[in-house]
């Protein structure tokens, strides 16, 4: 099952503090209380909600309604081209990414994530036992997130496609070349290897 946002929406405030972009999609979180432990390990919808609440986020009513499903059904993440706005504002999908035991792709390219958005993410990701495609084109991408970036493919080894630019588009992200190398290298190693593994389990 993939998600994914891309509606207009001008006259509600944005979920995602401080957005500029008229595209944002723009609801509301309709729960007063969190949900149980035991909710959020059945439903992602409940995990979210309850990220929301932690955080003092405005839940995107969208978002929520379509992830209201098992963790094992969301295979695609996409809210490219959402301005994710404070720290919080990537925090409240943290929790869903991780609970999302069988997620596959993430893109959140034109985000306007932060050096510290991408710790983050790059936290969370960095143990995830399924994603194996991330995009992050167009986010103002900067050394420090390059260096994470490496982390990450160095230790997620299931990662095989880390999408920093995009051939003939306009792209903000500034990772030094010699950094895109060692990513690049890297990946072509955990390709390797997957392609290996998966042929030896055929034969």
């Amino acid at each position: 099952m993939k998600v994914m946002l891309d509606e207009r929406d001008t006259n509600q405030t944005p979920l995602f503090i401080g957005s500029p972009l008229a595209h944002q999609p723009t609801y509301y979180c309709t729960s007063t209380a969190p949900p149980t432990t035991h909710a959020m390990l059945n439903n992602l919808q409940n995990t979210y909600i309850a990220s929301c609440h932690k955080f003092g986020v405005k839940a995107n009513s969208k978002l929520r309604d379509m992830l209201d499903r098992p963790p094992a059904e969301l295979k695609v993440l996409d809210l490219s081209k959402n301005y994710m706005g404070f720290e919080n504002g990537l925090a409240c999908l943290l929790d869903v990414i991780q609970a999302s035991t069988c997620l596959e792709e993430i893109n959140l390219s034109g985000n306007y994530l932060t050096s510290e958005n991408i710790n983050s993410l790059v936290e969370v990701l960095i143990t995830h036992p399924s994603v194996s495609i991330v995009r992050l084109n167009n986010n103002r991408l900067y050394i420090d997130s390059g260096k994470d970036l490496l982390r990450l493919v160095r230790h997620n080894r299931n990662v095989i496609l880390l999408e920093l630019t995009t051939p003939g588009i306009a792209n903000d992200n500034k990772i030094p070349e010699k950094i895109l190398n060692q990513i690049q290298r890297q990946l072509q190693i955990n390709m390797t290897r997957k392609a290996n593994t998966e042929a030896a389990a055929a034969g």
